[in-house]
């Protein structure tokens, strides 16, 4: 398995990623992560993310986790993410901000990062997408975490 991790700035361009996993599979144009890394390195393009899914090849599932905030990029973000995933066999859409726009107060008030119910229903979407990767079946929304909204 690959997975890849990226930070995304303000202004929507990627700050840093890690990869854990083959190192061939990450894309040439995305930068290294390196402590304190903050300067922007691009934005997320369709091309960037053509060149992940070959990357990762056939043989391997990518799951892409849209993104949600008040960020200005965010719908652009995420259009390019759920072409992606539509375009792509063996990669899935984990849809956080379907599963989390109308639950924003499982977030903190910066109204990007998940309290600790807002980490489980993260969990429960990328659970959601790996497992529609391996079934072929494309995952619904979560329910509400347990005690939340």
């Amino acid at each position: 398995m690959v997975t890849m991790s990226a930070r995304i700035g303000a202004d929507g361009r990627l700050t840093g990623g890690t990869w854990r996993g083959h190192e061939d599979a990450r894309p040439s144009t995305w930068p290294r992560r390196r402590p304190g890394a903050g300067r922007p390195h691009g934005r997320i393009t369709a091309s960037q993310l053509r060149q992940l899914q070959r990357a990762v090849g056939p043989s391997r599932e990518l799951v892409l986790v849209s993104t949600f905030g008040p960020q200005a990029w965010e719908h652009a973000v995420n259009t390019a993410l759920a072409a992606a995933a539509r375009r792509g066999k063996h990669t899935e859409l984990a849809n956080w901000h379907q599963a989390i726009a109308a639950r924003s107060a499982l977030l903190w008030p910066d109204g990007i990062h998940p309290r600790p119910a807002g980490a489980r229903l993260y969990a429960r979407v990328v659970l959601a997408a790996i497992k529609s990767g391996l079934t072929g079946q494309r995952p619904s929304c979560p329910a509400s975490p347990r005690g939340s909204a």
